[in-house]
């Protein structure tokens, strides 16, 4: 895999808290894949935008020089230079996935390019708002809080910093373009949940945020060893970060030059031109020191020589690293009530808060820890929860591979080809009239199965699935699937009916056992007279024994080899076999079948209208009691290995025709469906169904992972809840909308 980073500014030129985690992200991620870096420098002694390329550490590092600061709205935001200059770092490097750290003094213009030119998929590390707010720090010029972007609050805004000739078309334009920018974004980092709801409050959807907190190297500050009393001397307060207002320097020194007592205050950063004016509020306190900005590597150093690290910042910072890193080391931290600072330090348990901007509160915290230092012994910091940088890596790579790859693949391989004929079947229902026409049905050419899984497997595709339409085992290439499978590393998941065409299950289950994740068995009802109904054509005593003897197949074979695949009764629910979905599951769990799964009836044939469990308020209400005793009975009656079985799409229904307005697709954006033809579909929904998505492309002509990656499809996942059809799904997961952890 080949993944680009792209950060405004990167070590050893540029040691903030973004630019420092990205060197650590990325010096991890080299481990395990081939990464490269895009970014600036600010060289005045060079030719504007000249290029200079490096290996560091097995990273290839280009670093574009850009001196020129922003004097205009649209230059912060926008770079034609930095475009081209992206475009050909495209094109040398050609990554599979950019993930993005900053765009600040750079260009804007680089998701979109990424996605829409390139059909890379984009991820995006928010560390601050300057997605949604020029400055970052949502903060007017008087250094107060914002109320959130708008048209009008930051025409007013932008004013200030672009004196009165700044027009509100500019902020318009700058509206509609951060738009279009944040929609070419796939997946959304935060490290805070300030930065969550700030994001979700511009409107991007839910699940396209993932809550991520920072990785640390964790050997790069020690843990000061806790020996239950003080140290004599003075209290040691210290500062680390930028030095800039909105960190609160000045108020920290204001309200540190009034404490009275044994202590003093070290303030690591580059003050730079900054530091004759914060000598004027320091006075000539000699307790205060600038101790200048240090290497990230000294880390463990600086913070040895603290008690307590103050992080006075006056806007909602996202999750400073300083506090995470001072937690790491064992000690405790005092910082603002507000944003992603309170989410990190508890107070009373590691450190203590103040009311942000609270001069006066900061003063009388830190007059009250020089009175009795003794308070510091009572807080514990738990350093455990601070996250590493592997763990980090880890997360983010599995983000990679979702935006890269499905974590499935179904091939409707042999439609046309099964055993049996389903009522509810699309294809070989005795209701369908054209059913005669099946066997016209295309077969699924082998080498779109093998070019995808070949392409797909090294990015981290898990399984494919042979036909859901049909009985896959009668694919006439059924046999170079499993090969094929074996070969490159990928499990099977295999929905079958349980005849065991074609061999039998001796000889199948030697095949099969070796490759399979899963095997589904479709069966309607223990009772013959149900179930053969149902499932027109089989023999239902034949189904169950071929179950039980491939379970005795499969525990003989995990003994010997360790390799167990799950087993899988799946159903599909209606009013013919409601009453004995209790039954199914009495017989599955002494026998050891680890899932029961089903799904809600598709109306398909005019002829099964009355078979929807939907279709009254008397059949919910009668599903929805069904629902509670196989909960009740699961939790009582534990399958032979001790876990309880597992029941898939049993939950409780609400009024009919319609699911909860929030939820989850169990399909989109982790598995794909390719029909006989090649075609690309987005979900397992009645073809009729499918049509009024739209057409996605097909793997006969292009590569899935363009298709899946595809500024088309991904904003087709990005709002799939919108569709009429997606708001009735059978197969919609009912829950509350959260937005998910890493």
């Amino acid at each position: 895999m080949r993944i680009l980073q792209v950060i405004h500014g990167y070590p050893p030129h540029y040691m903030a808290g973004s630019e420092v985690y990205t060197y650590n992200l990325t010096s991890e991620l080299a481990r395990h894949a081939e990464v490269a870096v895009f970014t600036r420098t600010e060289n005045p002694y060079a030719p504007e935008y000249k290029v200079r390329d490096t290996h560091e550490s097995g990273v290839f590092v280009r670093r574009v020089n850009k001196p020129s600061r922003d004097y205009t709205l649209h230059d912060k935001y926008e770079d034609a230079r930095i475009d081209e200059s992206f475009r050909d770092m495209m094109r040398t490097f050609q990554p599979h996935v950019v993930h993005i750290g900053h765009l600040s003094h750079l260009s804007t213009n680089i998701p979109v390019i990424a996605s829409e030119e390139f059909g890379a998929p984009v991820i995006f590390t928010a560390h601050d708002f300057w997605m949604g707010c020029y400055r970052g720090q949502l903060v007017d010029h008087t250094q107060t809080i914002c109320g959130g972007p708008s048209v009008e609050r930051c025409s007013a805004c932008a004013k200030h910093a672009y004196k009165e000739w700044m027009r509100r078309e500019e902020i318009e334009r700058y509206f509609a373009h951060m738009d279009r920018v944040m929609r070419s974004i796939d997946l959304y980092l935060t490290p805070s949940r300030t930065l969550q709801r700030f994001l979700r409050e511009r409107g991007v959807p839910a699940v396209k945020i993932v809550y991520s907190p920072y990785g640390f190297n964790r050997q790069i500050a020690c843990r000061r060893p806790h020996t239950g009393t003080m140290r004599r001397g003075a209290l040691r307060f210290g500062f680390m970060g930028r030095i800039l207002p909105v960190k609160g320097v000045d108020l920290l020194i204001r309200a540190f030059r009034q404490v009275r007592g044994e202590a003093e205050l070290s303030i690591f950063g580059n003050a730079g031109n900054h530091a004759l004016y914060l000598e004027e509020h320091r006075r000539g306190d000699t307790r205060i020191t600038f101790r200048g900005s240090f290497d990230n590597s000294r880390l463990s150093d600086v913070l040895s020589g603290m008690d307590v690290l103050v992080v006075p910042s006056i806007w909602l910072e996202n999750a400073p690293l300083v506090i995470q890193e001072a937690h790491l080391a064992g000690i405790p931290v005092i910082t603002s009530n507000a944003g992603g600072m309170a989410e990190l330090v508890q107070d009373g348990v590691d450190g203590f808060l103040f009311p942000l901007g609270d001069e006066d509160a900061l003063r009388n915290l830190l007059q009250r820890l020089v009175d009795h230092p003794d308070e510091l012994l009572k807080l514990s910091v738990d350093a455990s929860r601070i996250r590493s940088i592997e763990d980090d890596a880890q997360s983010c790579l599995a983000a990679y591979r979702i935006l890269l790859t499905p974590e499935r693949i179904t091939f409707i391989t042999n439609p046309g080809l099964c055993n049996l004929a389903c009522p509810m079947c699309d294809t070989h229902s005795p209701f369908n009239r054209n059913r005669e026409k099946r066997g016209a049905l295309p077969l699924m050419d082998f080498s779109v199965i093998e070019k995808t899984v070949r392409e797909l497997a090294p990015l981290g595709l898990k399984e494919l699935i042979p036909s859901t339409m049909g009985e896959p085992l009668l694919y006439p290439h059924f046999s170079k699937i499993l090969d094929l499978a074996v070969e490159c590393g990928v499990s099977v998941n295999l929905t079958t009916n349980a005849t065991f065409p074609k061999g039998g299950v001796d000889f199948w289950a030697d095949r099969l056992l070796p490759v399979l994740s899963d095997v589904k068995f479709s069966l309607n009802a223990i009772n013959p007279t149900v179930n053969d109904r149902i499932m027109g054509g089989t023999c239902t005593s034949t189904q169950l024994t071929n179950i039980e003897h491939f379970l005795h197949l499969r525990d003989a074979f995990t003994q010997k080899t360790g390799r167990r695949c799950t087993v899988t009764l799946q159903m599909t629910f209606m009013r013919s076999n409601l009453e004995h979905i209790g039954e199914v599951m009495r017989w599955a769990i002494p026998r050891g079948i680890d899932r029961l799964k089903g799904h809600h009836l598709w109306v398909t044939w005019t002829e099964l209208s009355d078979e929807s469990l939907k279709s009254s308020d008397a059949l919910i209400k009668r599903w929805n009691e069904v629902v509670y005793e196989l909960e009740h009975f699961a939790k009582g009656h534990p399958l032979p290995n001790g876990k309880r079985i597992r029941l898939d799409n049993i939950t409780r229904l609400r009024e009919p025709q319609q699911v909860a307005e929030k939820g989850s697709c169990l399909f989109l954006g982790k598995e794909a469906w390719i029909e006989a033809d090649g075609s690309f579909q987005v979900c397992c929904c009645p073809s009729e169904v499918r049509k009024s998505f739209g057409t996605f492309g097909s793997v006969s002509s292009e590569s899935l992972r363009w298709l899946w990656s595809s500024p088309r499809y991904r904003s087709f996942v990005a709002t799939w809840g919108d569709h009429a059809n997606c708001r009735i799904c059978n197969m919609r997961k009912q829950e509350d909308e959260e937005i998910q952890d890493a």
